[in-house]
């Protein structure tokens, strides 16, 4: 959504346009009854990194789990690659149909190609910290300096 707020759309615009419909032809190249689970109204999933879906932190909508967790098995045929469960998780998805919506905004990880975390950006989570000092080191900037939506920390509103 922020992406598309950049390019000048008002939020309420840009969230119409995350939560649009499949389109009728889902372009993918499972069988036709896969494709229309995954075409249900809001099934859809944020994509955070460049690369793919990474791991450190994934948003599907209740409806994206509810098409995987149906659907699962027809995604016996990726299980072959060494894929972590990220990519995996991207590539069984998409192959269900269901919407990938491109929010590289969401992470901010060294491995999605940013040169350095900015503990200090808008993101909605910071990879990798794989220490517990470095992870409340960005915790707290975050929270002292970071840039923070409108009221997004103002408790009620």
């Amino acid at each position: 959504v922020r992406s598309m707020e950049r390019r000048g759309l008002s939020c309420e615009e840009a969230l119409g346009m995350a939560a649009r419909d499949s389109p009728k032809d889902c372009g993918c190249t499972c069988g036709a009854e896969t494709c229309f689970a995954g075409q249900k109204l809001g099934a859809m999933f944020l994509v955070n990194c460049r690369f793919g879906l990474h791991g450190p932190i994934e948003v599907l909508s209740r409806e994206a789990v509810e098409v995987f967790i149906n659907n699962i098995p027809e995604c016996d045929v990726l299980k072959a690659n060494p894929w972590g469960e990220d990519k995996y998780l991207d590539h069984c998805l998409q192959l269900l149909g269901v919407r990938r919506v491109l929010e590289f905004e969401l992470l901010n990880e060294i491995a999605c190609g940013q040169s350095s975390v900015q503990c200090t950006a808008s993101n909605v989570a910071f990879h990798p910290f794989k220490g517990i000092g470095e992870y409340f080191q960005c915790f707290g900037t975050a929270k002292s300096n970071g840039q923070w939506p409108g009221n997004a920390l103002r408790r009620g509103s």
